[in-house]
């Protein structure tokens, strides 16, 4: 998936939820220009940024089958135990 695909999954899993960007940034640690950046395909989704995502969504399985399309279906322990409890 490219930059651009990313950023708009999770465009429209941050609409879905009903949540703003400012949001995102603050469950993210970084600034919401950062976050628009990232939706539009400027920059890249770094873990803490899907993170953000999934704290701020509430929608941790979204986030986590996307970083599993990322890496080919190869998701690691670590990105599970990273994933536990948020959204619960």
């Amino acid at each position: 998936m490219t930059h651009k695909e990313v950023g708009r999954l999770l465009r429209e899993i941050r609409h879905s939820a009903g949540v703003s960007q400012e949001d995102v940034a603050f469950f993210a640690g970084v600034q919401q220009p950062h976050i628009s950046r990232i939706e539009y395909g400027i920059n890249a989704a770094t873990l803490p940024i899907l993170v953000g995502y999934a704290k701020a969504t509430r929608n941790h399985k979204k986030i986590l089958e996307l970083i599993e399309r990322e890496i080919g279906g190869k998701t690691h322990e670590c990105s599970h135990k990273k994933f536990a409890g948020v959204g619960a």
